[in-house]
C-alpha cells in the first residue's frame, strides 16, 4: 500500500475502513481489523496528549480521536492508532481516517 506522508499537520494518517465519504485512491482501503499490529491509542498516551489542535477527543472506549482541518476546507477525522508500517518503523502514531 502506498501512503502519502501529510506534512501539513501533526498527523500522518491513511483511509480506513469502515470511511465515511472517503475519496478515491488506487490502494484498498486499509482494514485495521486486518493487520495484526494495529493497537489503538488510549486517550491518556502520551502520542495522544501531544496532540494540539489535532486531538478531537474520546471515544466511549477511552481511545483518541483526532480531526484535522487544512486551510482548503479539507479535512481528516478517525481514531488514532499505532502501526508497523514496511519502511520499519514500529509503533508510529498514525491517524486512521473514517470521514475526509
Amino acid at each position: 500500500m502506498d501512503i502519502t506522508i501529510d506534512t501539513g499537520s501533526d498527523v500522518t494518517w491513511i483511509q480506513c475502513a469502515p470511511c465515511v465519504n472517503c475519496y478515491r485512491q488506487t490502494d484498498p482501503i486499509f482494514d485495521p481489523a486486518m493487520s495484526h499490529t494495529f493497537e489503538p491509542l488510549a486517550c491518556d498516551s502520551q502520542q495522544c496528549n501531544q496532540l494540539q489542535d489535532e486531538k478531537f477527543g474520546c471515544t466511549s472506549t477511552n481511545t483518541c480521536v483526532y480531526k484535522v482541518r487544512y486551510g482548503d476546507g479539507s479535512f481528516t477525522k478517525g481514531d488514532l492508532l499505532k502501526e508497523t508500517l514496511s519502511f520499519g518503523v514500529s509503533n508510529i502514531a498514525i491517524g486512521c481516517g473514517l470521514d475526509s
